[in-house]
């Protein structure tokens, strides 16, 4: 199969696949009588397994950790069940820090209650436990300086800032 019917089939894009290739994580595609890369199913199914461990969270690192593992079908799975493990643990982490996140969210929508911004729970539970009453003095979008404190100086003067 060519490359856009593989990357089509899995879900990647042709230069991931390349990516890949080049890094030895997929094996090199054979080259047809056109010069075009020639993918076999077991190209489909290793890209198809990076992909799967990927969206499980797995780094690249450990991805060709559990290529090399599986490289050999007598390999016992101890080392792949303490790499699932350690995924396990590092996502329940990630659970409760999402869980934390969402109270967090929660009191704070509770604390304004529907009211004006004025008179909002949420700003004296943000970090600075500051409140903007003053509409003229909210901060210029990113990029660019406020009108009410250009950084010139000038009054009336807005100053784009140069691209980072």
């Amino acid at each position: 199969m060519r490359i856009g019917e593989l990357a089509r089939a899995t879900g990647t894009s042709v230069e991931t696949i390349r990516y890949y290739e080049r890094e030895g994580i997929i094996p090199a595609a054979d080259r047809a009588d056109n010069n075009y890369r020639d993918y076999s199913p077991e190209h489909l199914a290793t890209l198809t397994f990076v992909r799967r461990a990927r969206g499980l969270g797995f780094s690249m690192a450990q991805v060709r950790a559990l290529l090399a593992l599986s490289a050999d079908a007598d390999t016992p799975c101890a080392d792949v069940d303490r790499m699932v493990q350690s995924q396990i643990e590092e996502v329940d982490r990630r659970i409760g820090d999402l869980e934390a996140m969402r109270a967090q969210l929660s009191g704070m929508l509770a604390a304004c209650g529907g009211r004006r911004i004025g008179d909002c729970g949420w700003w004296k539970a943000s970090p600075t436990g500051r409140r903007r009453t003053d509409p003229s003095r909210r901060p210029a979008p990113p990029g660019l300086h406020s009108p009410a404190r250009p950084a010139d100086g000038q009054p009336g003067r807005r100053a784009i800032a140069s691209p980072s």
